[in-house]
């Protein structure tokens, strides 16, 4: 969503993916001065994976902060290592750009017109007897609104590279909205489905913006990307040329094996 935000933003010519991050924030420091929405969005920029945990409260500007003044890990665009901070970065684009909250662009430019009403943070108004409970070994882990979350939504750390509620019905709208230029354009969903970089040594995956992206042992295409906090788990696998899509969704991955 949030690589899609990105291009939307482009096609609205309110910013560049080739464009520098020293273009959105203040003070960055020389060895990052090269790194580009590009490198945030292929995971390319050099960051580090994240800079604390996903419910410790910290603000927009200052992650910005504690990811400006914390060296690198890497030189932007030598290699794909995944950072959930770059993504962090990307949202605080967002909102500088859009001049709204990033759930609030997300809802009004991506989810709405893609009648998507059960995906956001806050602003669904969630009845909570609705929201999944996770669980753990020990019993159970909660909903994510019980947890440490600002009024918004999620703190920083968690923001914009994760942490956002949805249904299966509303992740298969994402899948058909993906296949047609009802949203994003045919320009931009090429750029978001090109293999950028490798994620791997040997070159079998690469990915895209915010897409990891395969050739089956069938020689057809694949488009997917998962994710988890170690309670929750999904998995949204787009079979393309097979026009067969599979979304996943856990609550318990103590023991869950894929």
């Amino acid at each position: 969503f949030t690589a899609a935000a990105i291009l939307k933003l482009e096609m609205q010519g309110k910013l560049k993916t080739t464009d520098k991050i020293s273009k959105f924030f203040d003070d960055v420091p020389k060895e990052k001065r090269k790194i580009t929405i590009h490198h945030l969005l292929t995971h390319t920029a050099g960051l580090r994976p994240q800079y604390g945990d996903d419910f410790n409260a910290i603000s927009r500007d200052e992650i910005v902060e504690k990811i400006m003044r914390t060296k690198t890990r890497l030189r932007a665009g030598e290699r794909h290592r995944y950072s959930n901070a770059g993504y962090s970065l990307l949202g605080a684009i967002i909102e500088i750009v859009s001049g709204k909250s990033y759930e609030k662009y997300l809802r009004e430019n991506l989810f709405l017109p893609a009648d998507m009403l059960d995906t956001g943070y806050r602003l669904p108004q969630w009845d909570k007897s609705r929201l999944a409970q996770g669980y753990t070994d020990e019993g159970k882990w909660g909903t994510l609104l019980d947890k440490n979350w600002d009024t918004d939504g999620p703190y920083w750390h968690l923001r914009s590279n994760g942490g956002i509620m949805s249904t299966v019905l509303d992740m298969y709208k994402w899948h058909k909205v993906l296949l047609s230029d009802s949203i994003l354009s045919d320009k931009a969903r090429r750029k978001m489905f090109t293999r950028h970089v490798p994620e791997d040594e040997g070159g079998s995956w690469f990915y895209g913006y915010g897409w990891a992206l395969a050739t089956t042992n069938r020689d057809t295409e694949l488009i997917t990307h998962n994710g988890g906090n170690g309670i929750f788990f999904a998995d949204f696998r787009r079979y393309l040329d097979d026009k067969v899509v599979i979304i996943f969704t856990c609550n318990y991955t103590d023991k869950l094996t894929i």
